[in-house]
């Protein structure tokens, strides 16, 4: 049973970490002026489909904006996500301040669980900073608020998914830069196997389609929320928590 104090105690150490260090508002810096930009050109493109279809099927402002901006978020954790996590651990290892945490009355568990709440805490804010965006168009016209909310959601598992991967990887390592690359080459591996999902066949298509990290967030910017979805991201979260679990839990015993 986890110790609630003690996952806070441990999150929000964390947490003024980040923010006593300028890494954390660079990512923040950039993951902000990448989705403005992204932003804008989604809105120039939906005007312009807008101009030019009159009177055809042009999309909507779910199709046309909220959709591709969810999706644009989630493309972009793909890259700066492995870097918020690559020193969770790593850096703990390589400080050798780990032997504190085992002779700490904290749990390996609320240890693990509260280096991940504070990331997705981190991931949460940069979220929550771009949604002003879209959130301007409920002032200007009227979108559906159905898909805005599930590809909110979605966002977070998604985040929730790849954070959970990170950790783990940085709980194998001291080495923060092979912590990230070893995050971000099975985060691709993960996302680019939905392509292969459509040309494997009749047997290995489903597999793929069913592991695929991102094959799972398309439904939820069309407001969609299947149980199916959900149950793969909190799988992943908690099967690479618990990976990170056992790997510290080995590295107790070696040292």
């Amino acid at each position: 049973m986890l110790n609630i104090k003690n996952v806070l105690t441990v999150s929000g150490r964390d947490l003024k970490a980040y923010f006593r260090s300028p890494i954390a508002f660079m990512i923040m810096g950039i993951f902000l002026i990448v989705v403005g930009i992204l932003y804008i050109m989604v809105i120039r493109g939906f005007m312009q489909n807008q101009y030019y279809n009159q009177g055809g099927q042009a999309p909507n402002l779910t199709e046309g904006v909220i959709a591709p901006f969810f999706q644009y978020i989630v493309f972009i954790f793909l890259f700066i996500l492995p870097f918020i996590t690559m020193r969770v651990i790593a850096e703990e290892r390589k400080n050798q301040t780990l032997v504190l945490v085992f002779t700490a009355p904290v749990t390996l568990s609320e240890f693990i669980f509260g280096k991940f709440l504070a990331v997705f805490t981190f991931i949460s804010a940069l979220i929550g900073l771009t949604l002003v965006l879209p959130i301007f168009l409920f002032f200007v016209s009227s979108p559906e608020i159905g898909p805005f909310l599930t590809g909110l959601l979605g966002s977070l598992l998604f985040g929730g998914a790849i954070l959970s991967i990170g950790v783990f990887f940085s709980s194998l390592t001291d080495n923060q830069i092979i912590a990230g690359a070893l995050t971000f080459a099975s985060v691709l591996v993960l996302w680019i196997i939905q392509a292969l999902a459509y040309e494997a066949g009749p047997v290995l298509s489903p597999i793929f389609a069913s592991i695929s990290v991102i094959g799972h967030f398309i439904s939820f910017t069309q407001g969609v929320i299947k149980v199916e979805d959900v149950v793969y991201y909190l799988s992943v979260i908690f099967f690479f928590l618990f990976l990170a679990h056992r790997s510290l839990t080995s590295y107790r015993w070696r040292s």
